[in-house]
């Protein structure tokens, strides 16, 4: 059995048979390796702030890392509900649930289905709030070793001509767009 998909695989099969196939795929979280990079401590990295978010804000007592993977994965929709509330997304319309297939992770399910989000401002915003001369992207070209770092207030600068490049060609809200190279 395959365990990637192309996409002529998903215009030709139904949404059951997809389900089916990819949770049988042969991957395990279990297989895991072992870390590339270990911080010599948690103090001060994102995850223990996120450690420590929890404890308070659910009145808990994790005190490591894999007592903070053994409640996340014990209590998904609340799990996913304080990283949505810890990364401080933005919504135009507040989402009612977290997870639309029960409490279970799924090849299918659908995160917080009643939300809407500006995914733009949430993917800028903290960086231009923030430090808007930082780095945002660094863009690399396969084969070559040259790069081009991007700042903040550049990557809004580019954003910007490119909705309204887009604007003025027709799309509209909800329109898809992709493109390849």
């Amino acid at each position: 059995m395959r365990s990637h998909l192309s996409l002529q695989d998903v215009k030709e099969e139904n949404t059951a048979s997809l389900a089916s196939r990819v949770s049988a795929a042969p991957y395990s979280l279990s297989m895991a390796r072992e870390p590339i990079w270990t911080p010599i401590s948690l103090k001060g990295t994102a995850i223990n702030a996120f450690r420590l978010y929890v404890n308070r804000s659910h009145n808990l007592n994790l005190l490591t890392y894999q007592d903070l993977h053994a409640w996340s994965v014990n209590d998904v929709p609340v799990f996913a509900e304080a990283i949505f509330r810890f990364v401080g997304i933005k919504t135009t319309t507040p989402y009612v649930k977290t997870i639309d297939s029960g409490d279970e992770i799924s090849p299918l399910c659908r995160w917080f289905p009643s939300a809407k989000l500006n995914f733009t401002e949430n993917l800028l915003g903290p960086g231009l709030n923030l430090r808007p001369n930082g780095i945002a992207v660094t863009v690399c070209e396969e084969g070559s070793s040259e790069s081009l770092d991007v700042t903040f207030l550049e990557l809004e600068r580019r954003t910007v001509i490119w909705a309204a490049t887009l604007k003025d060609m027709g799309f509209t809200m909800g329109d898809r767009v992709a493109g390849e190279s």
